[in-house]
């Protein structure tokens, strides 16, 4: 899907975006130019009075802007759990190099911040964390980083990583027991491997605020080997290790099994072309099927560039969050994100996009015109996609249907078109 979307008429999609822009913008002003706030506020939300005399007009899912106002009333005393996801992440080949000059913490130096606020910090691990090990015949890539980093992921406040890809096992099993190891004794919860199957399709659970999140990752590149004379593929057996292959049944199950436990599920994929832009079919597919079995969110990763974002049936899909600490430089491999997203114990409360650039293999936040570049690519790709994006404060706020819209002053204006 290259070209995403290009046989659509120009007319229809910019009107339906403008559209959806103006309905957006209509209801956040109308809400704040029709609202009292009465003092003595109560906890059942009965505080918030529209003006007397006022019209309420309705909504575009039929309920009532006064509605809309007590029910922002109400989720804002519920719990949050707030998540902080990035894409790969390597601690070996440039990024190694310039490690031993700068120092094992600069990778992650620029967003440890970000990370430690959050209630979980995500990433891929696309490498294993060891010393031992040897590296499987004719891969011709291999990466193996120091298990130290481990603990510099712990610092930095990565708590929860996937290591369904196609470099966890590059130096075979006993480096990958050696990555499970240092991961455990960083206290950093893993999803998409294990020692056999079921230990890789298990969940990785993480409750904060009075909110559970389980973590699901799958690779599409489990099934594959490199020689006929050690065809050793990635993907984990019913008593050896591996990561979690993408199939459609044991995900379906997987998702439902978590959901039962938790919250909600966030499932990571490795899947999608490299440096393609856009999600190709099956990428799309597999991310709907989540979603509809009881995914709240998707997280896509191996493109190695940032691809869009969509809003399906109540969830969001990120289908590539590009590289995070990386070596690579070409313009479009440089241009990263993370992703913040913010749950109560029912529903996405908000979604935001923090655009990055990876300069010296770091990923650094971006501000003014530098962080507007990124997010207007994301913000045209997610249009095809019928997702809208508003750029404010330096972020991109994802504008979910049926979700109130946190509201920044300076970046009101920003919600037009």
């Amino acid at each position: 899907m290259g070209n995403g979307g290009s046989n659509k008429a120009d007319g229809t999609g910019r009107v339906d975006l403008a559209v959806r822009w103006a309905a957006a913008l209509e209801v956040l002003l109308a809400v704040l130019a029709s609202c009292v706030i009465c003092t003595g506020c109560a906890p059942d939300c009965t505080w918030l009075r529209f003006s007397e005399g006022r019209a309420a007009y309705p909504c575009s899912d039929g309920s009532r802007l006064e509605d809309v106002w007590q029910r922002t009333a109400c989720e804002s005393l519920q719990s949050r759990f707030t998540l902080a996801a990035a894409g790969d992440v390597i601690f070996d080949r440039g990024v190694r190099a310039v490690c031993e000059r700068r120092g094992a913490d600069w990778p992650l130096s620029a967003v440890a911040p970000i990370f430690s606020s959050a209630d979980a910090g995500f990433v891929n691990l696309e490498t294993s964390l060891a010393v031992g090990g040897r590296p499987i015949p004719g891969k011709g890539i291999w990466f193996r980083s120091d298990p130290k980093f481990a603990q510099e992921l712990a610092k930095a406040g990565v708590n929860v990583v996937t290591v369904a890809n196609n470099h966890v096992l590059d130096y075979d099993e006993a480096a990958f027991a050696e990555t499970l190891a240092a991961l455990a004794d960083s206290s950093i919860a893993v999803c998409g491997g294990g020692f056999d199957l079921d230990e890789a399709r298990s969940p990785a659970i993480v409750s904060a605020g009075g909110v559970r999140i389980a973590f699901l990752g799958y690779s599409e590149l489990a099934d594959i080997f490199w020689t006929y004379s050690y065809p050793r593929s990635f993907r984990a057996g019913l008593d050896s290790p591996g990561v979690a292959p993408m199939d459609e049944k044991m995900i379906v199950q997987d998702i439902r099994k978590a959901r039962a436990v938790a919250d909600h599920v966030v499932v990571s994929y490795h899947w999608g072309e490299e440096y393609a832009r856009m999600p190709n079919t099956r990428q799309m597919q597999i991310a709907h099927m989540s979603i509809d079995a009881g995914a709240s969110l998707v997280l896509g990763h191996h493109p190695h560039v940032l691809q869009p974002v969509e809003v399906y049936n109540g969830g969001i899909i990120f289908y590539s969050l590009g590289n995070f600490v990386f070596d690579q430089t070409k313009p479009d491999t440089v241009e990263s994100m993370i992703a913040r997203v913010t749950f109560s114990p029912s529903k996405i409360v908000s979604a935001q996009i923090l655009p990055m650039r990876i300069e010296e293999c770091r990923p650094r936040p971006l501000v003014g015109w530098a962080a507007r570049t990124v997010l207007d690519r994301l913000i045209r790709d997610s249009a095809w996609l019928g997702a809208v994006v508003a750029p404010t404060g330096g972020m991109g706020l994802i504008l979910i249907p049926g979700t109130s819209v946190p509201v920044e002053t300076e970046g009101v204006g920003e919600f037009l078109p």
